[in-house]
């Protein structure tokens, strides 16, 4: 998906699709329903075809501005709706045959488990965090921040690495003090805590890389990965070698958490998804942006209360780093007690 982008780190991260087609078949052909005549002829020739099975190996292919982000935006605004959607009062009720969903990212290491009145999360029944929850990813800052979603009612904290999160990817944990701190320091106290990777420290939470977690029916996959800047955690090159990353997002995604763009704080649409940037601190590193938060009705005759208790993750990526176990996590499990 192409969505509104700058060329600088600033602000170009800490969003979270949620998707509503309205044709299944659009959604895999990698469409969005807009204003260009260009994609209404894509969209017809392909629904036109109702006997092809060739839209399951279709994939999106670069701009050719891939590389001129602003440059790419600024043409395509021409033609893409865009508007901006007004959020929820965080103060609202949750009701009980909805799943409130309530957005955080880019907490930058302050939020504190022994002073939550600084910043207010409001409740609800899943909490989304699209990255940089530390500043460097060193274990301390990963355990404080489990602390803070230990002390979080919701049911479910769903969490994404962002470039921040330097020790979560494992390109740069070969590096010697890549993130502040000495390799043997850190695999020192994994081991004195018993665990194998800085993932399994999020012990309050399930953490997503390239894969998917199904709750009450709603499908939500979350992946870190975002063009390459400076030499931050889980930087790619712009164009094919991303895409690839993009490419294992399956196409039954109800809600897709990323960590880039669309830019700005806030709730925007292009008729079909809407997007939020969930960033709560701005580029002064001030936590001031308050969660965001929205509602999706539950299918008829099911109840939160007993369907959240367990869910599922299926990892898609057929990279070795993301497929491996993480916090007990293994393809296809179930799990309980989050």
């Amino acid at each position: 998906m192409i969505t509104k982008c700058t060329d600088n780190d600033n602000s170009q991260y800490f969003f979270i699709f949620v998707e509503k087609f309205k044709s299944k078949k659009m959604r895999k052909l990698g469409l969005r329903s807009t204003t260009s005549k260009k994609n209404e002829r894509e969209i017809k020739d392909f629904l036109d075809d109702e006997k092809s099975e060739k839209y399951r190996q279709v994939n999106i292919l670069p701009d050719l501005e891939t590389d001129m982000p602003s440059r790419a935006w600024r043409r395509m605004s021409e033609t893409q709706t865009f508007k901006t959607v007004a959020p929820l009062n965080i103060h609202s009720p949750v009701q009980p045959d909805c799943l409130r969903f309530v957005c955080l990212s880019d907490t930058h290491s302050m939020l504190h488990a022994d002073n939550m009145s600084n910043f207010y999360v409001p409740p609800g029944d899943i909490l989304l965090h699209a990255g940089d929850f530390t500043n460097e990813g060193r274990p301390l800052e990963i355990e404080r921040f489990n602390e803070v979603l230990g002390k979080l009612p919701h049911k479910k904290k769903i969490v994404i690495a962002g470039n921040h999160e330097l020790s979560f990817d494992e390109s740069l944990f070969t590096e010697a003090n890549c993130f502040g701190e000495s390799i043997g320091t850190v695999k020192h106290y994994l081991k004195t805590k018993g665990f194998k990777s800085v993932r399994e420290i999020l012990t309050n939470a399930i953490y997503l890389q390239d894969a998917m977690v199904t709750v009450c029916g709603i499908n939500i996959y979350g992946s870190p990965w975002q063009p390459r800047f400076g030499c931050w955690a889980f930087n790619v090159i712009r164009g094919k070698e991303i895409l690839q990353n993009w490419n294992y997002i399956p196409d039954n995604v109800d809600i897709l958490i990323t960590h880039g763009p669309p830019v700005g704080y806030g709730l925007t649409t292009d008729g079909e998804t809407l997007f939020i940037n969930a960033s709560s601190c701005t580029k002064g590193y001030k936590l001031c942006n308050p969660p965001i938060i929205f509602d999706v009705p539950l299918p008829h005759g099911l109840s939160k209360y007993s369907s959240l208790e367990s869910v599922e993750v299926v990892s898609y990526s057929k990279k070795e780093s993301s497929s491996k176990p993480v916090i007990g996590i293994s393809q296809k499990t179930k799990i309980t007690n989050y």
